[in-house]
């Protein structure tokens, strides 16, 4: 858990620091956060980051959110594997991504990013590699099964978000991916130990995707209800749009305006109407 909130801390800086320097560097006679690849950039990386605080932080509030105590016992033994999996491996993405941002002076021990990229990696690492948390993530469900607490809170998130219009759409991908999830846990304990082994990553971030995007729709709705603010709402949505749905031609032909239409609001913490 600690490890995952480490990685946090480096996917926040690593987004600050872009953000900052995108605001300041011109080229072409415009700031360089005013083109849409740049604004995407930072839209997605602050959108991962939202996600994985909500993924990670929910390890630590399971007790109070879980139908009794042994449901939050098992929704954290399985939560905290797949955050610090999705976390630290997100803040390798994130720093390349700021680093990337500085252009040559991203990778100059003189400037910020170098060192957060450096201890970015080390953090994937640290306390269990991605292979040892997909092992740790199975044995909770063969174990345990500790994924039904996971499915059971997912399912709660669904209910809730069910009467907002704003979270339809990211509503119906955490649906639609939650009866595949439930297929795909079938699979997995029926299937032979081999390829449960060969497909453990992919079903441990399959996991973290799916409870994540539950998660953020807690959020968002959370949000609407208390101030009718529908931030969390497009945040949600971008990330059930990227990490849960089917998209064809990799989105090409949906058009998402989320980058160009709420790039000043997302980025900058503002309030989007409902």
């Amino acid at each position: 858990f600690g490890v995952a909130i480490m990685g946090l801390g480096i996917h926040r800086r690593s987004f600050v620091e872009a953000a900052i320097y995108a605001a300041h560097r011109q080229q072409w006679g415009s700031r360089i956060d005013t083109y849409p690849l740049v604004r995407e950039t930072l839209v997605d990386m602050l959108v991962d980051l939202e996600a994985n605080m909500a993924l990670t932080f929910e390890c630590s509030a399971a007790a109070r959110v879980a139908m009794d105590e042994e449901e939050g016992r098992l929704l954290r033994r399985i939560l905290v594997p797949l955050a610090k999996m999705r976390a630290t491996r997100s803040a390798v993405g994130a720093a390349s991504q700021a680093l990337e941002i500085h252009g040559g002076n991203g990778y100059m021990e003189d400037w910020p990013m170098a060192r957060q990229f450096r201890d970015a990696q080390c953090h994937t690492i640290w306390e269990g590699t991605e292979n040892i948390l997909c092992l740790d993530v199975r044995r909770a469900m063969r174990g345990e099964a500790a994924h039904e607490a996971l499915l059971a809170r997912i399912e709660r998130a669904l209910d809730g978000a069910g009467s907002h219009a704003a979270l339809g759409e990211a509503a119906e991908h955490v649906s639609v991916a939650l009866k595949e999830g439930r297929q795909v846990v079938d699979h997995m304990l029926a299937a032979p130990d081999d390829l449960q082994l060969l497909h453990a990553r992919r079903f441990s971030f399959l996991l973290a995707d799916l409870v994540t995007g539950g998660l953020l729709l807690d959020e968002a709705r959370f949000t609407l209800e208390r101030d009718g603010d529908a931030r969390k709402a497009v945040v949600a949505t971008r990330f059930a749009r990227q990490q849960l749905a089917h998209r064809r031609a990799r989105g090409i032909f949906d058009d998402d305006r989320t980058a160009l239409d709420h790039f000043e609001n997302i980025v900058r913490y503002g309030r989007i109407a409902a």
